[in-house]
């Protein structure tokens, strides 16, 4: 298990090969003492005898619906801007979503701009709210008669190649360049090279770059796509080795280091047991020393 600590936060991350969906729930807890008698008027038509005034209706259609993160803070100066070292773990002050002229983005959807890339943080469920996660499975949307809308099979989607950025149709026309993409050839990806001769670029298995291998600085960012081969950064930040590995989707694993008693993530421990059984994916720290303690001292 590889860890990845700094001043804000602790986490691990492992690659897995996966297709992105996302889908938002939202519920609403009634009071377990109240008496609650459902109208069967519609709202529109409705009159206030019917439909009494401690009930709203809302729809929110403002910019932040296209958004392909959440909560708002999680795209902003949260990700890594240089490398680990023995002796530090390296600055997080870049914007989780940029491109390569490091011009990120905080108000609009990160994959609204061709030119944008996610860093590691942002392809991960336990950070970014509306990233893929693994664990859950993702459902077809119904149609307004309650009618199923077509799996994204490779078979609806001629295999993989074309897929709806948007089932409904709806944020296609604004959050993203097309209506479909190929999972094939266009699944965003990002690389770091050594220079902007673009020669000599690895890409992201844990969450190394932008940083040192090999004795190599590999600083300088360019947008690709998750086709073809190479050589991916892997095992500690400060003591990163290569890996040859096929590309193609895949999201990110922030895998937990410590275990909690509670969901405050105060009381943790290095592994789980009878008391410590919450898994803290992240944890923030008022030190970078802190970050990388085995035990962090108390506060």
């Amino acid at each position: 298990m590889t860890h990845v600590h700094h001043c804000l936060w602790r986490m691990v991350h492992r690659i897995a090969g996966a297709l992105v969906l996302a889908l938002g729930v939202l519920g609403a807890v009634l009071p377990a003492k109240a008496t609650v008698d459902i109208s069967s008027t519609p709202l529109s038509s409705s009159t206030a005898s019917v439909v009494k005034p401690n009930l709203m209706f809302i729809m929110d259609d403002s910019g932040s619906m296209d958004w392909d993160f959440m909560p708002d803070w999680s795209v902003g100066g949260f990700c890594r801007a240089t490398g680990a070292t023995s002796t530090n773990s390296g600055t997080f002050t870049r914007t989780c979503c940029h491109n390569a002229a490091f011009s990120g983005v905080s108000s609009t959807a990160c994959y609204q701009n061709a030119g944008r890339r996610m860093h590691p943080p942002l392809m991960a469920s336990a950070f970014n709210g509306v990233a893929y996660n693994p664990a859950v499975r993702y459902r077809p949307p119904a149609n307004a008669d309650g009618s199923s809308r077509p799996s994204m099979t490779s078979a609806h989607t001629i295999d993989w190649t074309v897929v709806p950025t948007d089932a409904f149709g709806v944020q296609s026309l604004t959050a993203h360049t097309a209506a479909n993409v190929s999972l094939v050839s266009e699944y965003p990806d990002m690389e770091w090279c050594t220079s902007t001769a673009h020669t000599n670029c690895l890409r992201n298995g844990n969450y190394v770059l932008p940083g040192t291998v090999g004795g190599l600085a590999y600083t300088t960012m360019r947008a690709a796509f998750a086709t073809g081969s190479g050589l991916i950064a892997i095992g500690a930040p400060d003591n990163a080795t290569t890996q040859l590995r096929n590309f193609g989707p895949h999201y990110f694993r922030m895998i937990a280091g410590e275990w909690c008693t509670s969901d405050n993530l105060r009381d943790c421990a290095a592994a789980p047991s009878l008391t410590h059984t919450v898994p803290a994916p992240l944890r923030w720290c008022n030190t970078d020393a802190n970050a990388r303690a085995a035990t962090p001292a108390a506060n």
